[in-house]
This record gives C-alpha cells, sequence and structure tokens, in this order.
C-alpha cells in the first residue's frame, strides 16, 4: 500500500521514458502491450506526439498470445513494419503482461536484426519503475549499439553534449532551444543534445565532444558511461536563470581544461522554510538562480524519483509516494512550496502557504503542460 495514489496520477513510467529518450532519432518503437500503455505514452506522456511525427508501433497483445506465446506472430508483424518503414533503428519494450510471461525482449530484438539488418535494441521494461530509468537505459543501450569505439573517435575539444534533456522533465516550449542557445551565446558548440533537437547522424557522434552537460538525472548513466569508455568529464546542472548560466559556462571550460567533474549546488539547511519539489538536477539548478538572482536562500529540495546518489555533497529530501509528499507538505516547516500543480491538492491548510506552479510533465501530464514555464538564462519566469 506504501505506492497507493488516491489524488495524484500515476507517474511516467520506465517505458515511457524510453520511447522519450528515442523520440526524435528515427527509430521503430515497439511496445509490446494490449493497447494500453502504448495509449498512456502517446496521450498522456509525450507532448511532441500532437505536432510532430515518430513512429511508434502497439503489438496489439491478446489473451491467447500472451497464453500460447505465440511470438512469431509478433515478430512478423514487425518484420514487415520494418520492411516498409525502414526505420534507422528497431527497439522493443515491455509493458507488465510480458513481465509476467517472461517475454525475451532481446531475443526477439537478436532475431529482427537478423531478419532485417536492421540494428535492434531489446529493454525489459515493466511499467513498474519511472521514466528516468527508461530514459538511462535507452540512452546507455543506443550508445553500446551506435557509439564508435574510442579508436574510432576524432575529439572536437570544445564541443559540449547534452544529457538528459527529454519534454518529460522540460517540456515542449522553447526549454530545449534556448538551452542550446544559453551555451552558443557563451562560446560552446553542441555536439548533441540527447534527445529534443540533435538527429540521428550526430547523436552517433556525441563521443567526439570535450564535455558532457547533465541536465537532468536521466543523463547521469550514460554520462557514467561515456566517462568511462571514452574519458569526456561531465558538470551537473541547468543554466537557469542567468546566474546559473553563467556559472556552467564557467564550469564547462574548467572540466574541458582539468577533466574533473563539477556540479551546481547551493546547500540547504534544515531550517529551510522554502520547499521545492520535482526532478533533482533541475530543482538544484533553480535553487542557485533564486539564491543568487533573487536573494531566496535556504531551499530544501525534495526529489520525486528518486536522488542522484554521490552526486551532491547533501542529499536532498527522498519522496517515494504520495504518503510521503503529504506528509512533507502539511508538516508546517515551510510557508512557501514549490511544486508541480497537482500537488497543491495535497495541502490541507492551503491558504496558510504560498504555494508556487512548477509544472512537471511527469507528474501532470497534459493537464497542465501547457503552462510549463520557460527555465533558461534571462527567460527563467518560475517566480
Amino acid at each position: 500500500m506504501h505506492k497507493l495514489s488516491i489524488q495524484l496520477p500515476p507517474f511516467a513510467p520506465d517505458y515511457s521514458g524510453v520511447c522519450s529518450a528515442l523520440f526524435a532519432l528515427g527509430g521503430l518503437l515497439v511496445i509490446h502491450d494490449a493497447s494500453g500503455c502504448t495509449g498512456n505514452y502517446t496521450g498522456y506522456d509525450e507532448p511532441r506526439w500532437y505536432d510532430s511525427h515518430s513512429l511508434v508501433y502497439c503489438s496489439g497483445l491478446r489473451e491467447m498470445d500472451a497464453i500460447l506465446g505465440n511470438d512469431e506472430k509478433f515478430i512478423q508483424k514487425i518484420e514487415n513494419a520494418a520492411n516498409d518503414l525502414k526505420p534507422n533503428f528497431l527497439c522493443f519494450l515491455g509493458s507488465p503482461v510480458p513481465m509476467v510471461i517472461g517475454t525475451d525482449l532481446e531475443g526477439i530484438a537478436a532475431e529482427l536484426e537478423e531478419r532485417t539488418g536492421i540494428p535492434s535494441i531489446g529493454l525489459a521494461t515493466t511499467g513498474l519503475h519511472y521514466y528516468d530509468k527508461g530514459i538511462s537505459d535507452a540512452y546507455i543501450a543506443f550508445a553500446k549499439k551506435f557509439f564508435p569505439s574510442p579508436q574510432e573517435v576524432s575529439p572536437s575539444g570544445d564541443s559540449v553534449n547534452i544529457l538528459g534533456l527529454t519534454p518529460l522533465d522540460f517540456s515542449n516550449n522553447s526549454n530545449a532551444v534556448d538551452l542550446i542557445g544559453e551555451l552558443e551565446k557563451r562560446g560552446f558548440t553542441i555536439q548533441a543534445d540527447f534527445s529534443m533537437v540533435s538527429d540521428f547522424h550526430k547523436v552517433c557522434q556525441a563521443p567526439s565532444a570535450g564535455v558532457n552537460l547533465v541536465v537532468s538525472k536521466s543523463g547521469l548513466g550514460l554520462a557514467e558511461y561515456m566517462k568511462k569508455r571514452y574519458q569526456i568529464p561531465y558538470v551537473v546542472g541547468v543554466p537557469a536563470g542567468e546566474s546559473a548560466a553563467d556559472r556552467l559556462a564557467v564550469m564547462l571550460k574548467e572540466t574541458m581544461e582539468d577533466k574533473q567533474e563539477r556540479v551546481l549546488e547551493t546547500a540547504a539547511e534544515e531550517t529551510s522554510q522554502v520547499l521545492m519539489i520535482g526532478e533533482e538536477v533541475l530543482i538544484r539548478s533553480l535553487a542557485f538562480h533564486f539564491q543568487e538572482e533573487r536573494g531566496i536562500r535556504e531551499i530544501q529540495p525534495a526529489v520525486l524519483f528518486g536522488r542522484t546518489q554521490g552526486v551532491y555533497r547533501q542529499d536532498s529530501l527522498a519522496l517515494n509516494s504520495e504518503s510521503d509528499i503529504r506528509k512533507l507538505v502539511n508538516s508546517g516547516r515551510y510557508h512557501t512550496i514549490i511544486a508541480d500543480p497537482l500537488i497543491r491538492q495535497l495541502i490541507r491548510e492551503k491558504e496558510s502557504v504560498r504555494f508556487i506552479e512548477l509544472p512537471h510533465v511527469a507528474v501532470s501530464s497534459k493537464v497542465c503542460w501547457d503552462h510549463a514555464p520557460q527555465l533558461m538564462g534571462k527567460r527563467c519566469a518560475v517566480i
């Protein structure tokens, strides 16, 4: 019962994270389910679905298919679709039923790659984990499949990759383009972003960059992988507000030179009376912005999707359920709460708390995604 949600909707799951991570890269994304999970992703977790194109395929899993394990029928459907559409790659995702019956998605991917000659990835998503794990797993699987070997990489010194940039955290307004613009006007060249603006071929050449900028927890796994395999260092933070953008520019240049990882952060105090709830990298970057430009200090960050272990000097509060959120927002410790609008309904004494809306697609979905604020540089408009 710990995970029971009474007032909040379910948060975006792992298969939505995979689809969001790979949406713009020209692949055929195959969700093995009975249509519900695919509809959940396309209808509620993907703001880009309504005004752009991506190849998302539902297997249409039925009861007799699950009982009899008729994988050949599924494989034949995808083979026909792949031969017609000729995508850059195939990616096979699971849902709760394939998890229960033990469908071998990696094996199916290998079979389709053999039949079609199209590179294929199988990811055993279940719908039981959050979107950040799906994004991270998708990035690493993509890197292992398509990145060149270290011996084939031609470094380009001052270029930057942006890791963890998806609409589930940053919405589908101008935030992605603005983020890239903040770096470019400070003298950086963008090699690739993961995964809203860059195309398939640019992303495949990501190992030629000099540094990675991790803008969400979802990008941290890939940053660690690229550090280990390609010796590319990384910086963690979001250019939310001018001060944060300027500070990150300095950190990126320093990291390019000395190859040491750096993190944009501020310290939280036990006496903090301002609570900010959301994805950890973003809310800690916003806390830096509020401190430097608004004079608002002692903000307590609280994260919904797990902490970035070992990254920050001081841990954020971890909120693992609706019950945890309800207890914290009603603790009486905070006079201001910054969070997704749907969290406001959990506050009992609303009139005694100043509530500032910070819409988060992975939380409130299409209910609030049209109201997501500008976050980057001088356009930052959270308060």
